[in-house]
């Protein structure tokens, strides 16, 4: 999808960062369609993620720019140094994301266990209200119990 932009929003004659002749787009409205690509795959903690004081913060680790990126798989052809990779970085308005779907990533991801404490408490409050147990004591538990069968 970058490639579409910086074709249709071609404006300069020459790439600024590997100085070949293809047609290249102003890096600030490259900047603004990965924003908006991150925006629908990624979000703050703040509105999905449990926060824990007693464990220090929220109990997903959040992502920098640069893993969200490479993540994403983003393809910069003509980058060999890495100018133009470093440049979008400094440039993107993003920073300590989780992934939207975060609770549902695998199996043996955290939503798994999130999932699994919600049913059991579901079925503790809603499903298993009251616990009956023989409380009667036989003479080898405890002799001098009033609750001994006699």
């Amino acid at each position: 999808e970058l490639q579409t932009l910086v074709t249709a929003k071609a404006t300069n004659v020459r790439c600024g960062f590997c100085r070949s002749t293809r047609p290249a787009a102003c890096l600030d409205e490259v900047v603004e369609q990965i924003e908006m690509a991150v925006g629908h795959l990624y979000e703050d903690p703040a509105e999905s993620v449990p926060y824990c004081s007693a464990e220090g913060g929220y109990l997903i680790e959040s992502e920098g720019p640069e893993e969200i990126l490479y993540e994403m798989g983003l393809e910069l052809t003509c980058d060999d140094s890495g100018a133009l990779f470093d440049a979008i970085v400094r440039r993107v308005g993003f920073e300590g994301l989780v992934p939207r779907d975060w609770a549902r990533e695998s199996p043996n991801s955290f939503g798994a266990l999130l999932q699994s404490w919600q049913a059991c408490v579901g079925l503790l409050k809603h499903g298993q209200r009251y616990f009956f147990m023989d409380a009667r004591i036989t003479d080898a538990d405890d002799p001098g119990d009033p609750r001994r069968d006699p």
